[in-house]
């Protein structure tokens, strides 16, 4: 800051040599300009007052004296013209040594300008805003003048106050402290980035690839079902615990897929969409068994022949897990209670059950049965 302050008193030292040193220039010709017309009006004036008293005194003579005395009046009217005419050269001589005299100092000024113009170029080199600045000053001196003067009677209204200039200081060691953190912690801020997209990278495109198979699984269940169609896409967020899924259907033909929510779709269509995405989730999530309760409520006959299908197929085979369907109801003459790998338990309540576990004998249960069938058909 004390450098940047000694070089613009420097610049501005240099400015003012150069404004007086023009204005000194400008004065100077502006005087000898002045000097040289008030000589020549000067003469002028002589010239036409001779002439004037030349022609009286001739006319005066000539009609009083006659030829002779004419003569010898012309003669001394030509003695003074002489005379006069020569001091006028004197004078003419005179002034065109003036004149050299201005325009020698006149050069010395332009000299001494050029030179002060060098060095203030030098000290306060011209740039894009320098320029700008100087295109705003005005037009003519005598705004520049005034505009000066303007500045520096409001330059001299400032007055010192060590302790403002203390704060002053302060506040920038700590701007610079702060800027030195700032750059820190943006170093930091990159490298973890860095890190962090490392390994993203890897992550979201193992999280695609599964999203992948999970969308195919789920278009193709979503297929045999009368008239729909679904898709799953990723929603993300600015924190990567806010990232979900989102489950779009549509369960009419020519219609748009839209997002899986209670305001669109039915209770029935969101049931099967849903199951039919647990379905499609299942071989991304090992598990070694799975309970849904009542999922097949409040679906229509076709869609839940349809989902009771997907359910068996996906949970029968030699390395398919365990699974349980809890259900109030059942629909008849389901053709796929006929796999081998299908169990349906059916639960009893009511007034007439047994009390305790270890009653139920199902073979006493058949011996009793046939003997009321005996005694009946007896």
């Amino acid at each position: 800051d004390t450098e940047v302050g000694t070089a613009r008193k420097k610049v501005d030292k240099l400015k003012r040599d150069l404004d007086q040193s023009q204005r000194s220039d400008e004065a100077d010709r502006a005087r000898a300009k002045r000097d040289i017309e008030k000589h020549l009006r000067a003469i002028t004036v002589k010239l036409a007052d001779a002439v004037a008293k030349q022609k009286l005194v001739v006319r005066g003579t000539v009609a009083a004296a006659g030829p002779h005395v004419a003569k010898e009046l012309a003669k001394v009217q030509q003695d003074e013209a002489d005379a006069l005419v020569n001091e006028k050269k004197k004078d003419s001589v005179n002034l065109r040594a003036e004149m050299d005299r201005a325009k020698k100092e006149y050069g010395k000024l332009k000299t001494k300008a050029i030179e002060l113009k060098r060095i203030a170029e030098a000290e306060a080199p011209k740039d894009e805003e320098l320029e700008h600045k100087f295109g705003e000053l005005p037009a003519n001196r005598d705004a520049i003048v005034a505009k000066k003067q303007f500045e520096e009677n409001e330059a001299s209204q400032i007055h010192e106050n060590k302790g403002l200039l203390e704060r002053y200081n302060k506040l920038v060691a700590e701007v610079e402290q702060h800027e030195k953190r700032l750059e820190s912690l943006a170093a930091d801020a990159a490298d973890r980035q860095t890190e962090m997209d490392k390994l993203r990278e890897p992550w979201e495109r193992t999280l695609r690839d599964a999203l992948d198979a999970l969308k195919g699984k789920f278009e193709d269940y979503m297929k045999t079902l009368k008239g729909a169609r679904g898709s799953v896409q990723i929603v993300e967020k600015e924190l990567f615990d806010k990232w979900g899924l989102e489950i779009q259907v549509a369960f009419r033909d020519g219609s748009d897929l839209q997002k899986l929510r209670a305001q669109v779709q039915s209770g029935g269509e969101r049931s099967v969409s849903t199951i039919m995405f647990l379905m499609a989730l299942q071989a991304h999530m090992p598990s070694p068994f799975r309970v849904v309760d009542e999922i097949n409520q409040g679906m229509d006959e076709v869609n839940e022949r349809i989902v009771f299908r997907r359910v068996v197929l996906n949970s029968t085979g030699p390395d398919a897990p365990q699974y349980f369907l809890i259900t109030p109801k059942l629909l008849p003459k389901l053709q796929d209670m006929d796999h081998p790998d299908v169990r349906a338990l059916v639960v009893f309540n009511g007034a007439f059950n047994l009390k305790r576990p270890q009653d139920w004998d199902v073979p006493t249960f058949i011996a009793n049965k046939r003997r009321h069938l005996a005694a009946a058909a007896a």
